[in-house]
Order: structure tokens, then sequence, then C-alpha cells
């Protein structure tokens, strides 16, 4: 139902002709596509202009491409030009989208950041300069497709020729859109796991804001129904192992489960049919101790009874719930 690409020019593989037919065979068939230079390895790396009939102007809304335009470092007297990035990209997340909104939120919980980057070079890098940030931007087709991210531009035009004067602009570099018979579609210009802030001048105190549930990649599972946030409800600590009974129920086409934990806890929580076939995972993470809340959306499944099961070290318990359609 779901295809998650990470995509590197190295390794990279164009599927998207395999993956328009995927799409419009069902319209509950969603893709994600993420990673660097997959616009720019599209045209030998020049800026480039997408039309009806291209993959990436029907499906992923894109109808220019900006290539390599993060900032540029000139090595004092070297007389040469190099091309990657030293510092990170300043992005910009966008409040109140679909995927920009959690990174903003996670953004303003460290108070002493001041910018949020997409740096490569710090994880990745093996030390010899060889892996550097080639980040692409673009503009969209139009209003359908959700701007959740923006970067700061400042080698736009270069080309692999003598870097100009800086164009400091801000073009999107993330975003999303639904397609007409359903499919969800999100598009990232950069490698998500590299999103990160820092609290201080010498960058010393990382937060790695691609590993979170506020990344593009989580927000994505849960949007395409595969995960669920699990969000607490209070600062109580319960006595006991609870699992409520969902509600409501009979539900359409989401139900709400409560679940109580009195010690921090492995917590997986399960959805099966009535054949006991699994058919969601809504939560498999450590969870702190407290009372937490869970939605369960089953637009996409059958009316029918359903199972759902709690596994928390010892305390193992199955509810029924009803989707009534």
């Amino acid at each position: 139902t779901n295809i998650f690409e990470i995509w590197n020019a190295d390794q990279g593989a164009y599927n998207d002709s395999t993956i328009r037919i995927w799409l419009e065979g069902a319209g509950n068939r969603n893709y994600f596509l993420a990673g660097q230079e997959y616009l720019g390895s599209w045209n030998t790396y020049d800026d480039t202009t997408f039309v009806a009939g291209d993959f990436i102007y029907d499906i992923l809304g894109i109808e220019y491409s900006y290539n390599d335009i993060t900032y540029y470092d000139v090595p004092a007297g070297s007389g040469t030009t190099s091309y990657g990035d030293s510092l990170g990209t300043v992005q910009t997340p966008i409040g109140g989208t679909l995927f920009g909104d959690p990174l903003e939120t996670l953004f303003n919980s460290y108070p002493a950041a001041d910018s949020m980057l997409h740096n490569p070079l710090t994880i990745l890098d093996p030390g010899d300069g060889s892996e550097l940030n080639w980040q692409d931007a673009f503009d969209v087709t139009g209003p359908d497709v959700i701007i959740d991210m923006t970067v700061e531009t400042r080698g736009i035009g270069a080309q692999w020729k003598p870097r100009p004067t800086p164009t400091v602009q801000n073009l999107p570099t993330l975003a999303h859109r639904e397609l007409t018979a359903g499919n969800k579609i999100v598009f990232a210009a950069f490698d998500p796991l590299s999103i990160n802030t820092n609290d201080d001048s010498t960058a010393t105190d990382f937060h790695w804001m691609g590993f979170s549930n506020a990344s593009p990649t989580y927000q994505a599972l849960e949007w395409f129904g595969v995960a669920t946030s699990v969000e607490k409800e209070d600062n109580l600590t319960p006595e006991t192992f609870s699992l409520s009974q969902n509600y409501p129920n009979p539900f359409n086409p989401s139900t709400s489960i409560k679940f109580s934990i009195p010690q921090a806890s492995n917590v997986v929580l399960k959805v099966y049919d009535i054949l006991g076939s699994e058919v969601a995972v809504l939560v498999n993470e450590k969870v702190k101790a407290g009372n937490y809340t869970v939605n369960f959306d089953a637009s996409q499944f059958a009316s029918g009874m359903y199972i759902y099961s709690i596994k928390a070290g010892e305390f193992n318990v199955s509810k029924k719930m009803m989707l009534l359609k």
C-alpha cells in the first residue's frame, strides 16, 4: 500500500515509470520520496523545467528545479572552488502544514537553537570531503501542492561553473499533495535524517530532528495510516497496567484507545482482523509511565469486528471493537 523511496545519485535508479503504474492501480497507494540529487540527476545537474507528462510534474507536483542551491566555500589561497557546504543549509518549516508544523514545534522546544539546518556532512562525511551537501529546491505546479519547508538558497545558477555572487532566496524543498484518485504523495529534496539544530556557536550540541517523530519520514507514516501518534494525557502516574475499551465503539472511521503504564515499558499495541491477521501497528516503542491515548484511523479498512491487543512487559490484554461504515 505504501512505498518509501530514499534516493541517492550514487546508488539511485529512476523507478518513475513503475511507480506511476503502481499508483494508478489504486487510490489508496501512497508514495514518499526523499533524498539528494533526485531532481539534479534528472537532467545532468542543470536547472530544469518539467511539463505535463513528466513524472516529476504529474506526480510530485514540481514544475521547475533549482540544482545545488547550498552555501559554498572558496578556501583562502587555494584558487579553487568548493561546491560543498561546511555549515549546513538553513531550512524553515512552514507552521500549520502537515509536515512543517511538527518540525516547527520541535524546533521551538529548543530555546537556545537559532536555526534549523540540513547538514549531512556532520553524520555522513568520512573525513575526506567526499560527502557533500547537494540540496535542491523547486517550484510547485499549483495550490494543490502544499509547501511544508523552504530552504535558504545561495548557489542558484552555479551549475558546476565558478560561483556567481550568491542569490539569497527561500524556495520550497519539502512538499506534499493528494492526487485526484486519493494517492498521498510526499517529496523532500534532501536527506530527511540530516535535519538538525544546535544549541551553541561551537555546534557541539546537536539535536538530530530527522531522527524524531517530528521528522517528515515519521509524519508520512502517520499520514499514510502506517503509524499513529501516542498522546500522553496527564502527568499522573497510574498504579496499574490497563487497556480501556475504545471510544466510540462501534466507530467510523476512527476511534480512540486509552492505556495506562505504571512504569517505563516497551509497549506494543496492534490491531488484528477477526481471522487473526495483523492489520495495523499503533505503538511499538518504549514509553514512560503515564496515561496515553492512541487514535486508530480505519478509513482504509472494511466494516467488521477487529481485535486490538497490548503487550507491555508481562501485561498482555486484548479487546474487541466494531467498525461500521
